[in-house]
């Protein structure tokens, strides 16, 4: 099993309707989708690699709520149909925005409406 599904934690729930903006120290940006979220980091689909270790400044969009700003850290990269997907772990996000984000991630999940 590779090493980073082994180290995870924590349950993912997917983010279908999400979309992230980041930006970079060296000039990295770009803007794709969330493939899914967890207490501890969180999956995006890259049109490139990214290094293992970068730190980057994001944007989450998410339908009908504001958006959601937030540091994270790669923690593995890995081709993917068309681009890559890449692990990240949080480093700074709002502790309120945490547990909205895990909320609406698990209430589309299971179903279950919405509090946003």
């Amino acid at each position: 099993m590779p090493e980073e599904q082994s180290a995870r934690r924590f349950e993912r729930f997917p983010l279908s309707s999400a979309y992230y903006a980041y930006k970079g120290e060296n000039g990295i940006h770009g803007v794709s989708d969330v493939l899914d979220v967890s207490l501890e980091g969180f999956c995006i689909f890259s049109p490139s690699a990214l290094e293992k270790g970068l730190k980057l400044d994001f944007t989450l969009t998410l339908p009908k709520i504001p958006d959601i700003n937030f540091q994270g850290e790669v923690c593995w990269s890995r081709p993917a149909k068309g681009g890559y997907g890449v692990g990240l772990r949080f480093i700074t996000i709002d502790p309120e925005d945490r547990a909205f984000l895990l909320d609406y991630a698990q209430r589309k999940w299971t179903g279950k409406p919405s509090l946003g």
